[in-house]
């Protein structure tokens, strides 16, 4: 790697490995954002440094769908709190774009992307519609979940 970096995302689109952001140790030992993205070529054995990205966070979710990059909350060391955006790296036209925000700020978190089968995707679209939220109640307690599932077409 071109920048030494921790707390970084890598991903694979097409024959390259991309490496996102992060963070490093500067000269007084402070921890400071990589915000260089840059992306190895296994067949010529060489980095490439890209386009400085918008956004200065670490620990964010990283993932590739297509020839594209998405990036998820992370935290900024800069401002010390948990980030809300979504990112997008379009690696063929090689700019990077706000894309919308999350529901609540995340950090150190996990994002994949899964193909499921239409008939699995038929089925959850029908649960959805047929589930209906539940009763509050003042003396239960209802553990929420941080999962969240989302059934795109």
């Amino acid at each position: 790697m071109t920048f030494p970096r921790c707390d970084h995302g890598m991903a694979t689109v097409e024959n390259k490995i991309f490496c996102v952001g992060g963070r490093k140790l500067n000269s007084l030992d402070d921890w400071v954002h990589v915000n260089e993205t840059e992306y190895y070529c296994p067949e010529s054995d060489q980095w490439t440094t890209l386009k400085v990205s918008p956004f200065d966070c670490s620990q964010f979710s990283l993932l590739a769908h297509g020839s594209k990059l998405y990036i998820t909350g992370g935290g900024s060391l800069r401002e010390m709190n948990k980030k809300e955006g979504v990112f997008i790296y379009d690696c063929e036209g090689k700019r990077w774009e706000r894309a919308a925000s999350l529901p609540v700020p995340l950090v150190d978190h996990t994002a994949c992307l899964l193909k499921l089968s239409a008939g699995i995707v038929q089925k959850l679209k029908s649960e959805e519609r047929a589930s209906s939220p539940l009763p509050s109640s003042s003396s239960s307690y209802t553990k929420k979940s941080t999962l969240n599932l989302f059934v795109m077409d």
